[in-house]
């Protein structure tokens, strides 16, 4: 599966690209009330919603062979998330 485009609201959009932009280092082009991530071949679109609220959670898969390599990209940018003193958080064993 090959995901094109996601959008996603945010109250405040200039902030996630910020984060993406800033911390993550990615290409981002920002819009009056929109902001566009390009993610390798996808991009991740926010757009302004003022009465957002909760989280949105989009995941990206990752080759087993770039695994390794990508996990030492994001580590040097973002405090990773532990769950039971792990980053490496595992899927039901029937996740394709």
């Amino acid at each position: 599966m090959r995901i094109h485009e996601v959008a996603i609201t945010a109250r405040d959009p200039g902030s996630a690209a910020a984060f993406y932009r800033d911390v993550l280092e990615m290409p981002v082009a920002e819009q009056p009330h929109r902001v566009t991530v390009t993610i390798g071949s996808s991009r991740l679109i926010i757009a302004q919603q003022h009465r957002f609220e909760g989280v949105h959670h989009v995941a990206f898969g990752i080759s087993p062979h770039d695994f390794d390599l990508a996990r030492t990209w994001l580590n040097g940018r973002v405090e990773p998330i532990l769950v039971d003193d792990s980053e490496i958080i595992e899927g039901p064993e029937d996740w394709n």
